[in-house]
């Protein structure tokens, strides 16, 4: 059975060592809980990427005077250690960006954010930790389908940046992702449980049960004993019945699930036509598709890997803008800079996402072919092409790997304070 990682992902212990006042009171009895160091990893993606969005479409030309963050995997808003989960997270970035934004346009502007929680109890804590955020910051009880509509009606043209859970125990309907989509500034993060998808398809093409396999083997007749049968036969026939009509039910759920997230049947049978062992590349894979389907047009899939080197699930940022993928990028390099998961996992969660340099080094080739051009944006002229923005919006190239990039360079660059490179010309094509 699946558990939201965003809400539940948390240790229990039996002992509290701190005695000062936290932000969420100790739950009833002697233990508390706190987040896992992939989920704090997680949150650490989410603060650096939420200040950036926030920074780079309200200083852009023609802003309006609102964007919304809408948070659908909420919780109770931090752990019973004060580490502050996704919704105080954007509820911070949202009041320190919002006045910074404010101040160097000289006029209001201001960053909504709606945290949506199903769990009443959870919404009642979160409503508290919230409440010093004033009108901006809102909890909404219940769960993203139940407020869609009324959230896009609110706020019709406004940017927006939705965080879901498209995997539950209940299916999160793929027309939802659809319609959280829909407008040109509209951004979605998706906590795509990997795991989760694989057991639903396990339980989908399913033919027998372990029940089911028992009685098999121990009705079987022996060659030397035709006629024996076992003592427990009547006890192994019920509960490979039972078994039988229990998987039934699972695989009629998990089909009903994996179709609504995926917006139809189409995608199990080029799921059954993959080895098992490609299986979570694949998921993975039909899912970004369906996001450009809807309106994603740059997809950024970003494993994350637990303390003992257990992939966890996989973060997809689903965007329209290039500023935004670039954004993202630089997100999940600081969380890897400062995460708190040990460096062996750090260092495998790196080479997952890291690109094909020398596909990267062509390109970079190609685009300035003939050109001098600066590592760094200009300050004085930022609409001026730079080999850096060109990485992180037009290539899979993420900030830990530029250093080797400006290395293979090296031979182009040129002589003075500021980086730059004069890059030949192509070569002619020869057949």
């Amino acid at each position: 059975m699946h558990v939201r990682p965003s809400r539940d992902d948390v240790v229990r212990t039996n002992s509290h060592p701190f005695s000062e006042v936290l932000l969420i009171m100790p739950r009833s009895g002697d233990h508390f809980e706190h987040f896992r160091p992939h989920t704090r990893h997680k949150h650490l993606i989410l603060k650096e990427y939420f200040s950036a969005w926030g920074h780079k479409l309200g200083l852009r030309n023609g802003a309006g005077d609102v964007i919304l963050y809408v948070d659908a995997c909420a919780g109770r808003g931090a752990d019973d250690l004060g580490n502050q989960g996704s919704p105080l997270i954007a509820a911070v970035a949202a009041g320190a960006a919002a006045a910074n934004i404010s101040q160097r346009r000289q006029r209001p502007f201001g960053i909504h954010v709606l945290a949506i929680e199903s769990n009443r109890s959870h919404a009642s804590q979160l409503a508290d930790v919230l409440a010093p955020f004033g009108s901006t910051v809102r909890v909404l009880p219940g769960t993203l389908e139940e407020h869609l509509g009324s959230i896009l009606s609110e706020y019709a043209d406004t940017p927006a940046l939705f965080f879901i859970d498209p995997f539950g125990l209940e299916p999160l309907k793929a027309e939802l992702i659809r319609a959280a989509l829909d407008g040109d500034r509209r951004e979605a993060l998706l906590l795509f449980a990997d795991q989760a998808a694989l057991r639903h398809f396990g339980a989908i093409i399913a033919e027998d049960t372990r029940a089911e396999r028992r009685y098999r083997s121990a009705t079987t007749a022996l060659p030397l004993f035709p006629d024996l049968t076992p003592i427990n036969a009547g006890a192994l026939a019920q509960a490979a019945s039972q078994s039988r009509a229990q998987l039934e039910i699972t695989r009629e759920n998990a089909l009903r699930i994996m179709n609504a997230a995926f917006g139809n049947e189409h995608w199990l049978p080029k799921l059954e036509a993959v080895p098992s062992a490609d299986r979570r590349v694949a998921f993975l894979r039909l899912y970004t598709e369906r996001l450009i389907e809807w309106g994603a047009r740059y997809v950024l899939p970003i494993p994350v890997v637990d303390a003992t080197g257990t992939h966890a699930y996989t973060l997809i940022h689903a965007a329209k803008s290039a500023k935004g993928y670039a954004a993202m990028k630089e997100a999940v390099a600081y969380a890897l800079r400062h995460s708190p998961l040990p460096e062996a996992v750090v260092h495998r969660m790196r080479f997952a996402v890291a690109s094909d340099l020398d596909s990267v080094e062509a390109s970079v080739r190609d685009r300035f072919a003939g050109q001098t051009v600066r590592w760094a944006e200009d300050a004085s002229n930022r609409t001026a092409a730079c080999v850096r923005n060109f990485l992180l919006e037009e290539t899979p190239a993420f900030p830990f790997e530029f250093d080797e990039l400006k290395a293979r360079l090296n031979d182009h660059r040129n002589r003075g304070r500021v980086i730059t490179f004069s890059l030949p010309e192509r070569s002619p094509h020869v057949d």
